[in-house]
């Protein structure tokens, strides 16, 4: 983990949804409450798929949402 954050901080974010790109301002972090991810594993992969991904962190919810390619992937 990022040891030299400090523990809350805010900024302006950038994000791009369909081709339209929307500045949000005062976005908060919060190191205790923000999922962190730390290690995807492999790196790479077949393009046909079927491969077990697994996505090392913390602060995952119970019931995460992972898209890959804007699939949704099994867990």
């Amino acid at each position: 983990m990022f040891s030299d954050i400090n523990t809350s901080t805010s900024c302006t974010a950038k994000i791009t949804i369909d081709g339209v790109e929307t500045e949000l301002s005062a976005v908060e972090y919060n190191q205790n409450v923000t999922p962190y991810l730390d290690v995807i594993t492999p790196r790479f992969g077949a393009e046909q798929g079927g491969e077990t991904v697994v996505f090392t962190g913390s602060g995952f919810s119970f019931t995460p949402t992972v898209l890959i390619d804007d699939r949704e992937c099994m867990l």
